[in-house]
């Protein structure tokens, strides 16, 4: 995925999570939804839409859309007060989606850690899936702290090594490393604690 992209993603789970947390009012975290949104869905645009557009070029369409659909639903929802169940079983297909652009990944372009990363992000999209769709509110504490975690190292962090050229280093297996065992360690831990309802996006 685009370097500046992925750095932007890493914003709005940011501000996401702390509005499951209860920290930023629903509506004080739409703008950065949409404006994030719009952009990733431009850019979905622009590499799918060439006639010469490539597996690869297409995989990364589908990622940008995958996420700009999301931020602008959020959005959406924040200023127009609809049911959120639609984007709660959304994520239900989201998850699914994530686990096959990580199988592209892997198998088609031999990229484990981007393969890493959607896995991670499955886990998140499952989790609001839980939270929104299924009511879950047990979990509510544990979405907010997973995108906030995810916020960071699956995407910014990863994003910014990007940008400056080292992503391709060995030290990013670390980082992916620490990335897993913290999010997945974190999530396991954090969705014992029930706590009152929320609300996010």
């Amino acid at each position: 995925m685009s370097a500046v992209s992925l750095f932007f993603i890493g914003a709005v789970l940011f501000v996401n999570g702390l509005t499951l947390l209860g920290r930023i009012e629903p509506k004080g975290g739409a703008p950065v939804n949409a404006l994030v949104g719009a952009v990733l869905v431009a850019n979905a645009a622009r590499l799918a839409l060439p006639s010469e557009a490539g597996e690869a070029a297409l995989a990364e369409a589908a990622g940008f859309l995958l996420f700009g659909i999301t931020y602008l639903w959020v959005a959406l929802n924040a200023w127009t007060g609809h049911d959120p169940k639609g984007l709660g079983w959304y994520f239900a297909w989201a998850t699914g989606v994530s686990v096959f652009l990580g199988l592209i990944a892997l198998i088609h372009s031999e990229d484990w850690k981007l393969a890493m990363l959607w896995l991670l992000w499955a886990i998140l999209f499952a989790t609001f899936f839980g939270v929104i769709a299924l009511e879950r509110t047990d979990l509510v504490f544990a979405a907010g702290w997973l995108a906030i975690m995810e916020a960071f190292f699956t995407a910014s962090v990863p994003g910014g090594l990007e940008l400056i050229g080292k992503w391709d280093d060995d030290a990013t297996t670390v980082v992916v490393a620490i990335g897993t065992v913290a999010v997945v360690g974190a999530f396991l831990a954090l969705a014992r604690r029930p706590v009152p309802a929320a609300d996010g996006g």
